[in-house]
């Protein structure tokens, strides 16, 4: 009798083992949790760096690109190959008489399709106002016959007088960029100070005729 029993208790402890099984505890499951969180925001932080340094690259290439077009128009004009830019409004060829502005105006349409990587604008401004055109990755496009600071002028010289500007900014802040349309929302000043201008947030070329402040 007492044998039966205890077999059929044996029994029922084999039936059912999950009884005896220890399952996760609240702490265990918010310890993996934790982990799994963590790692999310290691993996988010690091995508966000490598696609920063995918658009940097891409910004600094593009303006390589930007920069020889116009340089490469601007020879070849002078020196009376037709580069196929048109005087805004008419069909007549640019050429080393045609005024620096209608240089200027017909290449804008020629640099329409590039964009600025970081926003998809386009990457090519042609205006001087600081406050407007200074996010990184724009290239600016200017007349600029005199030399001198705060001075853009030029724009009605034949271009065979004139010099081409050309800025291209490579830091999202600086100077006076600490307006919302200069710097890029999220945008990392990547250690400069956002308020000081300093030497490599833009780069200046100049091309064709410049002349000296006296």
């Amino acid at each position: 009798m007492f044998w039966k029993t205890d077999f059929t208790c044996r029994q029922a402890v084999r039936r059912h083992p999950w009884r005896h099984r220890r399952g996760f505890s609240i702490i265990e499951l918010l310890i993996v949790i934790a982990i799994l969180i963590s790692l999310g925001a290691i993996a988010a932080l690091a995508y966000k760096t490598y696609m920063t340094s995918v658009k940097i690259d891409l910004s600094v290439n593009q303006m390589l690109r930007i920069e020889d077009r116009i340089k490469t128009d601007f020879e070849l004009t002078l020196n009376g190959v037709d580069t196929g830019l048109r005087v805004p409004g008419a069909d007549q060829p640019i050429t080393s008489e045609s005024t620096c502005r209608d240089f200027v105006t017909a290449i804008k349409e020629r640099l329409k399709p590039y964009k600025n990587p970081f926003d998809r604008s386009p990457a090519v401004t042609y205006s001087s106002y600081s406050n407007l055109h200074h996010k990184e990755g724009k290239v600016r496009v200017t007349c600029y016959k005199l030399f001198h600071h705060g001075t853009v002028n030029g724009a009605d010289c034949p271009l065979r007088e004139a010099a081409i500007r050309i800025t291209k900014f490579k830091v999202p802040c600086g100077s006076k960029c600490v307006h919302p349309n200069c710097i890029y929302s999220g945008a990392s000043c990547r250690g400069h100070d956002p308020k000081v201008w300093y030497a490599g947030m833009q780069e200046e070329i100049f091309v064709g005729k410049l002349l000296k402040a006296t």
